[in-house]
């Protein structure tokens, strides 16, 4: 014969603490720490921050602007390629980073991984309204004969 079996109740099953997906609260407290490393990064490679938007959605850091070193003269001033290499390894280094994007002024993150920097036209030299213009109407006045 065979031999009964006791029904043992089976354990409550754990609830996982990480099984749901994060609030929208907490996704958006962590680009705001991720938004803080990342000027964090920038100023500590001696980058600039006042004149760069760097902003962060859904983990992905958005860095648009003009980028320039805090020290140096001349073309130094502009940074080069191994330093914004350093920069974006730094920043792809950020724990919940999730991908880097630039729209530089003078330089283009190509992807391949490289850095190419752009050459501007030198802007001509604004010339002065002629005294004809009305500024604040900007209705034009026939001058005086």
């Amino acid at each position: 014969m065979a031999k009964a079996r006791s029904r043992t109740p089976l354990p409550a099953i754990a609830t996982l603490v990480n099984a749901q997906l994060p609030r929208y609260s907490d996704r958006v407290l962590d680009d705001k720490h991720i938004l803080i490393r990342a000027r964090k990064v920038i100023v500590s490679n001696w980058f600039d921050v006042r004149q760069l938007r760097v902003r962060v959605t859904h983990g992905v850091i958005n860095v648009q602007g003009h980028i320039q070193r805090i020290m140096g003269a001349g073309a130094e001033r502009e940074g080069d390629e191994s330093s914004l290499h350093r920069l974006d390894a730094d920043l792809r280094a950020l724990p919940s980073c999730r991908g880097v994007f630039y729209e530089l002024d003078s330089w283009i993150h190509e992807s391949s991984g490289a850095w190419r920097r752009l050459r501007h036209k030198k802007a001509e030299p604004t010339r002065p309204l002629p005294p004809s213009v009305d500024l604040e109407t900007d209705a034009h006045k026939i001058p005086p004969e």
